[in-house]
């Protein structure tokens, strides 16, 4: 948790990654919306980066990866999250 978050900053960061077959990051995760805070996207994509390798994915999957959108909320309710 960042410093920021911890003082009460509010943000919400929405990062975009790709995860490969044998659960490796393909391509480096980015900023999709910005919070508005440096340190707030920072730590989302560093939280990212930190959490792979990731699980395989599924045999049945057949894509050569799967990309997702992930969303942080520092000090922000659920019910206040845009899609």
């Amino acid at each position: 948790m960042p410093s920021e978050a911890k003082e009460g900053i509010r943000g919400r960061v929405v990062v975009r990654f790709s995860i490969q077959r044998d659960g490796e990051l393909s391509k480096v995760p980015r900023i999709e919306v910005s919070s508005g805070s440096n340190p707030l996207d920072d730590v989302a994509v560093s939280t990212v980066r930190a959490s792979a390798p990731f699980e395989h994915l599924p045999e049945a999957f057949k894509g050569p990866s799967v990309e997702l959108l992930l969303s942080f909320l520092y000090n922000m309710p659920l019910s206040k999250q845009n899609p």
